[in-house]
């Protein structure tokens, strides 16, 4: 009862001010004229969460080849800063699939003597993203974005030692993760768009001789869409 009564008050209200707005229009001030001209933000707040997916290239420096398929989920909060920018933190997973090793790289690892049988080799990584989220409005529907952050690693792959490599299993690797993509607003609750993302996931360079040693960074490119709140 309350809502319908406010209802009533706020169109009577309306229709009491309209005829007054009319003849106003001819009294406004150059000012006064200007602000009305402003343009509406563009910047994008509140809550929303994104669902993505795309091809990954893993350990390429380290003897990997070929692409695989890769997965996130994220979501966050963005405050508004300026007309056209926002900025919040995010928290999200991903999934970078799976990496199969080089012929060579493969076969040393086959050959080697530290073959272990029904592990082949693959390199895989999974796990958490912690971060900040930076979008850019270029105009009404079309925007670009900027994100980075701490990734915690799982999974596993064949390490540094190129010439006898063996698997090597790794948990909560603490890497980074950052990324820019763009897109458009194709409603009030609805974005698409396309990406490109870099994670570390790493503890060493290439070409190292210790058996614990791992380069398995990871590139993605993918398209993903997002729901605002």
């Amino acid at each position: 009862m309350y809502k319908k009564l406010l209802a009533v008050a706020v169109l009577a209200a309306v229709g009491a001010t309209a005829v007054p707005a009319v003849f106003a229009q001819d009294n406004i001030q150059p000012a006064d004229q200007n602000a009305l001209n402003q343009p509406l933000p563009n910047a994008k707040g509140g809550w929303y969460i994104d669902l993505g997916a795309g091809a990954a290239m893993s350990g390429i420096s380290n003897g990997y080849k070929g692409t695989s398929y890769a997965g996130s989920l994220s979501g966050g909060y963005l405050f508004p800063v300026s007309p056209d920018l926002s900025v919040g933190p995010e928290l999200g997973y991903v999934y970078l699939g799976h990496q199969t090793p080089g012929i060579g790289y493969g076969n040393n690892y086959r050959s080697g003597g530290n073959y272990v049988n029904g592990r082949d080799g693959e390199a895989r990584s999974r796990g958490i993203t912690f971060g900040a989220n930076l979008r850019l409005n270029l105009t009404p529907g079309w925007y670009m974005t900027l994100h980075g952050g701490l990734y915690d690693a799982h999974g596993e792959g064949l390490n540094t030692i190129t010439e006898a490599p063996s698997v090597v299993r790794f948990n909560n690797n603490l890497g980074y993760y950052i990324g820019v993509g763009t897109g458009w607003d194709i409603s009030r609750h609805w974005s698409v768009g396309a990406t490109a993302d870099y994670y570390r996931v790493s503890n060493g360079g290439t070409g190292s001789n210790n058996p614990k040693t791992y380069a398995l960074d990871t590139e993605v490119f993918g398209v993903k869409g997002e729901y605002r709140f």
